[in-house]
């Protein structure tokens, strides 16, 4: 139950049960081209797809930034010209290096 006076709204006995939100939302929801972004300028990196796993390197990896599965696809001032590698966490216990040439 609202009250206006005070602008709050809780629950009483006659909304027991009640499973859906019966009140307006305080802002709108975000627009399906809402992107989370990181850095600012050429290093502007947005995520495609936002990473769902942890990234570890726990034994050495060589990383070839032309073919490797671990760049991720992403958006922003220089679309793709870097190899960004991303994860819900990054640990590092190994060497990460370029492949030998």
């Amino acid at each position: 139950m609202c009250n206006p006076t005070t602008a709050t709204c809780e629950l009483s006995t006659f909304d027991a049960g009640v499973t859906f939100m019966d009140a307006r939302p305080d802002a709108a929801p975000p627009t399906a081209d809402a992107r989370l972004c990181f850095g600012s300028g050429v290093a502007q990196i947005c995520p495609t797809v936002m990473p769902s796993t942890p990234f570890t390197v726990d034994t050495p990896l060589a990383i070839d930034t032309n073919t490797s599965t671990a760049c991720i696809a992403y958006t922003g001032a220089t679309p793709n010209a870097f190899c960004v590698v991303a994860g819900t966490t990054q640990t590092l216990a190994g060497a990460v290096s370029p492949p030998p040439t």
